[in-house]
């Protein structure tokens, strides 16, 4: 029996090709092969043969209608064919020629495929510069295919978010994805749910300063893992939501995190279900937030955290929502690390200014003398000179320890506080100089 006539297509009472542009997935490439076999076959005018010229023919046919379907789509999803699909086409273009052109035309690639397919995949997307979103879901990524990941990274500026969850990594795999992501600066979003990389790996990771989501759920990280993981978040500015879900944190484990969420100041949303963790764990948690105002969620959904903990720390969560709402967070000095490292040694540096910062002060008493004796309205004279002295001296002060020292809410405050000391320091200039000419 003739393939085309087994499905009883009709191109014309069907959904036409095209009718649903956007994703290119195992349905829409199903209507692309019935659709290209029928108007084959139509128009031959004669009872089709199954010959080897024929089936070239129609491969043909139907590798041109592909492209031109993908050519509408930004998304393609492969993850649900299967290799008989794809022989259907590679009768007349290789499998180099059909992922190559695939990867030059869509923004989001999602495959499933074999370790052999993965290579030939990875090499297309070798200099591709429209890809921003690649799923390899389940897909099984040997040595080799790491190693041929890790050098797209390394060279690719346009993938935002990347998907390995089951991928089955071996461990000197991940480590060349490691590797690679201390060049790549362009990633966003990391998800290697169920990869068995445990903690170590999970920090190399962590310490990518551009990553804004991590999700390490099932992941075998452990009590010792976490704590590892929390003296990284503490220094770590770039990521604001993880997911730890599953990972044998518990109790001792949770109290770390806490720890680690007393300096971070990134961090919005943590998810911690299924670890095991204990009141105690919510207890530490809770008290961190009291001083924590960056955090907006954090699960412990199939914890044994009690009612109590959990109504504590939701009253903070919902206390660092409304925050952000009336001052809206700036992300750009969050994950500028940089910017951040150089204002802490800026910082360091002002022990050195303390004799410069004491004989302002000096000089500032010595005028607040002058004035006193100066001038018929000496109580007036005292205050207002007062309080200039000790605006200058507290804009002296404080004005290069701001980005370091203060710990913040709201981190935008930081430009707005220093603006304000700018604004200190050019009044108090004028009123001194207007006030000597006086």
């Amino acid at each position: 029996m003739r393939e085309f006539e087994k499905h009883s297509f009709n191109p014309f009472i069907s959904n036409p090709i095209g009718a649903d542009i956007g994703i290119f997935d195992k349905f829409k490439y199903d209507q692309v092969k019935k659709s290209a076999k029928y108007h084959f076959y139509e128009n031959l005018k004669k009872e089709p043969i199954s010959t080897e010229e024929n089936l070239v023919k129609c491969a043909i046919f139907m590798y041109e209608h592909l492209k031109e379907e993908i050519k509408k789509c930004s998304i393609i999803d492969f993850s649900k064919l299967t290799c008989s699909d794809i022989d259907d086409f590679t009768k007349h273009a290789t499998k180099e020629e059909m992922y190559t052109f695939a990867v030059k035309e869509v923004r989001s690639l999602q495959l499933k495929v074999d370790a052999e397919d993965l290579l030939i995949v990875f090499e297309a997307l070798k200099g591709n510069t429209s890809i921003n979103s690649l799923i390899l879901k389940k897909c099984k990524i040997n040595s080799d295919g790491a190693i041929s990941l890790a050098e797209v990274l390394e060279e690719n500026t346009s993938i935002r978010s990347l998907d390995l969850t089951d991928t089955e990594i071996s461990f000197d795999g991940i480590l060349y994805i490691a590797e690679a992501f201390k060049i790549n600066t362009t990633i966003k979003s990391l998800e290697l749910k169920r990869c068995g990389i445990g903690a170590k790996r999970a920090i190399a990771f962590i310490e990518n300063s551009s990553l804004n989501y991590l999700g390490l759920s099932n992941n075998r990280i452990s009590v010792k893992g976490a704590k590892a993981l929390a003296e990284v978040l503490k220094r770590n500015s770039s990521l604001t939501s993880i997911n730890l879900r599953n990972n044998f944190i518990e109790t001792e484990g949770a109290i770390a995190l806490a720890e680690a969420l007393k300096v971070n100041t990134s961090l919005k949303s943590l998810i911690l279900t299924c670890n095991a963790i204990k009141p105690e764990g919510g207890r530490a948690l809770a008290e961190a937030l009291k001083t924590n105002y960056s955090l907006t969620s954090l699960d412990l959904g199939s914890t044994e955290v009690g009612i109590k903990e959990k109504n504590t720390i939701e009253n903070f969560l919902e206390r660092n929502k409304e925050l952000q709402k009336k001052h809206p967070v700036n992300t750009e000095r969050n994950t500028n690390t940089q910017q951040a490292t150089d204002s802490a040694q800026a910082a360091s540096s002002q022990a050195t200014r303390l004799p410069e910062i004491n004989a302002a002060l000096g000089i500032m008493g010595v005028f607040t003398c002058i004035a006193f004796t100066t001038t018929a309205f000496g109580i007036i004279t005292v205050t207002t000179a007062a309080i200039v002295t000790a605006a200058i001296y507290s804009a002296i002060m404080f004005k290069d320890y701001l980005p370091a020292i203060i710990s913040n809410p709201i981190n935008y405050s930081l430009d707005v506080t220093q603006n304000f000391v700018d604004e200190i320091i050019h009044a108090t200039s004028d009123f001194c100089r207007n006030y000597s000419r006086s």
